[in-house]
């Protein structure tokens, strides 16, 4: 799944890390409901990271929106990072430096890595839930 927002939208409050927070929460709610009906409870990983993606429209009579640009591709790697790291999010230090601090949400660095297929080495944290 790919979640992308403006990057006013995305930046605001946190509302790409809270999304994530969010799909996890209900998830957890319907748990017993998932475990009836399917025998397992859904679990995913999320890369997060910023820049600038195209975005359009192709085809005639069957019309599939399509994103492009190297922030999905180094997303991608990012996610791919999780299952290594055997963490549940990972995100760019692009990112995180540009996202409002929240009181429960806080970053552990992980890692500072050449991700594949990239040149330049980037910095990936782990993002942390406090219960405070």
């Amino acid at each position: 799944i790919v979640v992308s927002w403006s990057e006013a939208k995305g930046l605001k409050q946190g509302n790409c890390v809270n999304c994530f927070l969010e799909i996890k929460s209900v998830f957890e709610e319907r748990k017993t409901w998932y475990l009836e009906h399917f025998g397992i409870v859904p679990q995913f990983k999320a890369g997060f990271h910023l820049g600038e993606v195209t975005t359009g429209v192709i085809g005639i009579v069957k019309k599939d929106i399509i994103y492009t640009g190297d922030p999905l591709n180094t997303t991608a790697r990012i996610q791919e990072q999780c299952n290594y790291y055997r963490v549940e999010t990972l995100i760019s230090r692009v990112l995180m430096k540009r996202l409002e601090p929240q009181k429960n949400i806080s970053y552990t660095k992980v890692a500072e890595m050449t991700l594949r297929g990239k040149k330049n080495k980037m910095a990936l944290y782990q993002l942390q839930l406090s219960m405070n």
